[in-house]
């Protein structure tokens, strides 16, 4: 396993430190950090599409076509399932409070996913067992305009790992908010694989026709298309069709895409700390010493900055930050106002999901930079305040852009 090596190599690089006697902190802390969250990655592959596209369906397909997933469900009580293999099966349910409680899979019909976060079915299956490491997730429609649906799709925003997007050949053609979504899914992952469900609701002539037409529309998204399989889920080889596409993706591979380039950089900067080990060796006494005033001046000055600049961060992050994403999105719908006033006039159904489309990545993106400017102004404040005496710019950028990253996700 790909994660296996990938700590060992960090654990490798960890010792060289040690060895040269380089205790940094910081570095230590993000070791420490990046050999967790390899430690716990897992391959989710998320199937996403519009409401009752039937992805719940095509997933039960693959487990053997027992109901195991609710399908046809009301919009309200739709929640992410995630399913991993394992033994004795039962359902974990993580609720909104943070705690966790099991189910048997015979209660499912009766549980209500209001306050619930997602549902982890544990089954004892064989296709489950033979994904090594890949997780197939049944997510609720994107395209629903619920705010239940939007929490669930946001819960795995930068945790995916894959998707797999589901088209009813029903619809004829893909919708701009299929568009709009897989715009959004592409700034996460590029592992995207397509199924076109539902083709025994059309003549054969019709789902020829339907997924030449579907095709050339994807199309325009990539440079390269992605695999596309047609089926659907009462078709006998389904589960085998979902089977083999899933198998197609590389949990390794996956890994490798999510964390290679954070590792690098970790690892360049260890490298420097060895750089800057080797240049301190060259210094006389008088110049450590010089060294070790000018760094406890240093220290002064940013404990200084810090405690001023505590608190306009603070009202940066709690006020302004807020007011302008919301400038941002009022923005966005005034720009929008022909679209929406003509998705009103189709009913509420229509004009909820057009404002969710405009809004959501728009949030995402406003977010993300108005953080960025706060902090980016938070450590030039810092900095400047050193008397011409600068700590490490690249240094506290780097831990502010990780911060940054937890926050945009939040």
């Amino acid at each position: 396993m790909q994660k296996v090596e990938l700590i060992k190599y960090l654990d490798e690089a960890e010792e060289i430190l040690a060895r040269n006697q380089i205790d940094s902190e910081i570095l230590n802390t993000r070791f420490a950090e990046r050999k967790k969250i390899i430690g716990e990655f897992s391959a989710k592959i998320l199937f996403v599409g519009g409401f009752s596209a039937g992805k719940s369906a095509l997933l039960n397909a693959f487990l053997g076509d027992a109901e195991i997933l609710r399908e046809n469900i009301s919009p309200e009580t739709a929640t992410a399932s995630e399913l991993v293999y394992g033994s004795p099966e039962k359902i974990v349910c993580v609720m909104k409070t943070g705690e966790n409680f099991n189910l048997d899979l015979s209660e499912v019909e009766n549980f209500s996913a209001e306050d619930c976060c997602k549902c982890i079915y544990i089954l004892n299956n064989d296709r489950l067992k033979k994904l090594n490491g890949l997780i197939p997730v049944d997510m609720p429609g994107f395209d629903s305009g619920i705010e239940a649906h939007n929490k669930a799709l946001m819960q795995y925003i930068g945790d995916a790992a894959a998707y797999v997007f589901v088209v009813d050949l029903e619809k004829g053609t893909v919708g701009q908010s299929t568009l709009d979504f897989l715009d959004e899914i592409k700034e996460y992952s590029h592992s995207i694989s397509f199924v076109l469900t539902k083709r025994d609701k059309l003549s054969p002539s019709d789902v020829d026709k339907v997924t030449k037409n579907i095709e050339a529309v994807l199309s325009e998204s990539f440079v390269q298309m992605p695999p596309v399989i047609v089926t659907s889920s009462r078709d006998s080889d389904c589960g085998e069709k979902i089977a083999e596409m899933l198998n197609k993706f590389s949990a390794d591979e996956l890994l490798l895409q999510k964390f290679s380039d954070k590792i690098i950089i970790l690892l360049s900067q260890a490298i420097q700390a060895l750089k800057m080990q080797l240049n301190a060796l060259e210094f006389n006494s008088h110049d450590l010493d010089l060294a070790i005033q000018n760094q406890e001046r240093q220290k002064d000055f940013i404990q200084l900055a810090l405690k001023r600049e505590k608190k306009k961060l603070h009202d940066s992050l709690q006020i302004e930050v807020p007011n302008k994403i919301l400038k941002d999105v009022e923005s966005a719908l005034k720009n929008q106002i022909g679209t929406l006033v003509y998705s009103a006039k189709q009913g509420s159904s229509a004009f909820n999901a057009t404002a969710n489309n405009i809004i959501r990545p728009i949030i995402l993106q406003s977010t993300q930079q108005n953080i960025e400017t706060t902090f980016d102004e938070y450590v030039s404040a810092i900095t400047n305040s050193a008397s011409g005496n600068s700590p490490d710019p690249d240094s506290a950028a780097n831990k502010m852009l990780d911060a940054i990253a937890a926050l945009a996700k939040i």
